[in-house]
């Protein structure tokens, strides 16, 4: 059975993941800007626990609860706050070079509002790379192998919520 579900994640990677689905798949690259030029990528976080929250600027309410309950989770654990990066990652392949600037003053002014560090993905290639849902709030859990262990796209309701916490929880050392 578990061969199956390994089958079934590498599948739906190629071409989007199902909502709430659990993988066992490799992490695929990336290289994020904040709006303040700071970069991140994957290789720089390795060996942390990433939580990825990908957003379209329009639906970044759409998870709000997720985000509320995964903040509270990390406050009360010094063990998941110490082994987990939350990366909240906003579509920036609108920006044109023209309009660059007014996105990166409006991540800048996110970022203070949220207390965290938002990126951008300016190249559209972790949308693509990881099968991410337009217009959609999008979860992506990574272990700190580089081993995607949930994807979830659309609102998550108090079920998928719980599935998340539970995994965060079982990959603290």
């Amino acid at each position: 059975m578990k061969h199956l579900a390994l089958a079934i994640g590498i599948i739906f990677l190629g071409i989007g993941l199902a909502q709430g689905l659990e993988t066992v798949v490799q992490a695929p690259p990336f290289n994020l800007e904040s709006g303040d030029n700071e970069k991140i990528s994957l290789d720089k976080i390795k060996g942390k626990i990433v939580i990825i929250i990908y957003e379209a600027k329009d639906v970044i309410e759409q998870n709000r609860a997720f985000k509320n309950e995964l903040t509270s989770l990390i406050d009360c654990s010094e063990a998941l706050k110490a082994q987990s990066t939350v990366l909240p990652v906003i579509n920036c392949t609108s920006a044109s070079w023209a309009t660059k600037r007014i996105w990166k003053s409006n991540l800048r002014k996110n970022s203070k509002k949220e207390n965290v560090t938002i990126y951008g993905d300016w190249d559209g290639k972790m949308f693509a790379d990881y099968g991410i849902k337009d217009n959609a709030s999008n979860v992506v859990v990574i272990d700190a192998s580089g081993i995607i262990r949930y994807f979830g796209s659309g609102k998550l309701d108090k079920n998928e919520i719980n599935k998340v916490k539970e995994l965060l929880n079982r990959l603290v050392r």
